[in-house]
């Protein structure tokens, strides 16, 4: 190799470290830049309730507030826990709102039974099991006469009372998907 060409590769050489050592500056910065922009950026998910898994149901407390989606509607439902409260459910109550419910949360799968006894309104039944829908009963308001009794017609370990009509019209049915979300 003559002189000229020791000369050129060892420039040549120079370069190749120059250049690299710019692009590791630029990539280092760009890098830096990108990660202050996420920090400062909302997660879209903040937005979205977090879902509660069908097994962890067992932990909410009476009166708490969620969310169900079933059949592409939303309702608001409060929770029943305790036996005096699932006892209580309804009866003296005016009346629900068009999105409005109550979810029962029983230990495990049974073919509970629900009854009208001073319930003031009618109401849709949905029986649940496992995050489907098991069936749909429709239970009338109390005539003052015995109260009627509705059982399901297969185990569910959660039940959610809406008002009367809310599945048909909503084309609610058994196997229909369910998700429960934490309200804030």
């Amino acid at each position: 190799m003559t002189g000229g060409d020791a000369k050129a590769v060892k420039t040549f050489l120079l370069l190749l470290v120059f250049l690299g050592a710019v692009m590791m500056i630029f990539f280092y910065t760009a890098r830096k830049e990108v990660l202050e922009i996420a920090q400062v950026t909302v997660p879209l998910s903040s937005h979205e309730p977090r879902m509660i898994a069908w097994e962890q149901l067992r932990a909410l407390k009476d009166a708490t507030k969620v969310e169900v989606r079933v059949g592409g509607a939303r309702v608001i439902a409060e929770v029943m826990r305790s036996d005096a409260k699932r006892q209580q459910g309804l009866s003296g109550r005016e009346g629900l709102a068009e999105n409005e419910g109550m979810m029962f949360i029983f230990d495990k799968a049974e073919a509970h039974s629900f009854w009208n006894k001073d319930m003031k309104f009618p109401i849709d039944i949905l029986w649940m099991a496992r995050g489907e829908v098991a069936g749909v009963s429709p239970l009338p308001m109390y005539d003052g006469a015995s109260p009627a009794i509705i059982t399901a017609p297969s185990p569910a370990d959660v039940v959610l009372e809406v008002p009367a009509g809310f599945a048909a019209e909503r084309a609610i049915t058994a196997g229909n998907t369910i998700t429960i979300y934490e309200t804030k």
